[in-house]
């Protein structure tokens, strides 16, 4: 049993490593995951000599561990810059479009600056910029322009796509499906409702444009 979830584990390791590498822009590194790892490896070797009773005790915290590993190790990187509403700039240079919101524009380059535009982009500075996030990827991992799509998590857990349209800031994008589609429609409809943020005063002047 312990070869076998050893094997299970290798196995996801080097499908995740396999699908980062295979995604040649990508360059955030993951150190809580890298760091799992090195823990699970030493507790399968030492388990290897362990009696059969003692590894059916360990072996459900272990199967519970590697699942985390597996399905919850995304990406751990840090803000740099907040372009606008829903666009980041890493420290290691690469763009996120933040998935399933819309915020009103600040700096495209054929368009002026929209209503409650430096609203959102101040509320999105204020919760992410300079500080660590965890990153979790959908179906797309970039859209045309080359820019990481991502969900984005603070350390202390907040959900910055969640928040921005909750609070008002920006619009639920469903033009294309993602994991979130339905929530982010309701907390749009929460956020309309309770006239939060650019819902305040009167229907915006706009609905959201394309990624």
């Amino acid at each position: 049993m312990v070869y076998i979830c050893h094997g299970f584990f290798i196995a996801v390791t080097k499908r995740r490593i396999e699908k980062k590498g295979s995604d040649e822009h990508t360059k955030t590194v993951n150190p809580v995951e890298e760091k799992m790892q090195r823990k699970l490896n030493y507790t399968f070797e030492k388990l290897r000599g362990k009696k059969p009773e003692v590894i059916q005790i360990l072996l459900p915290f272990l199967f519970v561990t590697l699942l985390f590993t597996s399905l919850y190790g995304q990406d751990v990187t840090k803000v740099k810059q907040v372009v606008d509403g829903d666009t980041l700039r890493l420290t290691n240079g690469e763009k996120v479009r933040l998935i399933g919101v819309d915020t009103p524009e600040t700096k495209h380059p054929q368009k002026p600056v929209e209503q409650f535009g430096k609203e959102a982009y101040l509320f999105t500075k204020r919760m992410v910029e300079g500080k660590e996030v965890r990153l979790e990827f959908d179906w797309q991992r970039r859209d045309k322009y080359g820019r990481l799509l991502a969900y984005v998590y603070l350390t202390d857990g907040a959900f910055l796509n969640a928040e921005i349209i909750k609070q008002g800031y920006g619009f639920a994008y469903t033009k294309y499906p993602f994991k979130y589609l339905d929530e982010f429609g309701g907390y749009e409809k929460e956020a309309r409702e309770n006239r939060r943020g650019l819902w305040k005063d009167s229907e915006p002047r706009r609905k959201p444009s394309t990624f």
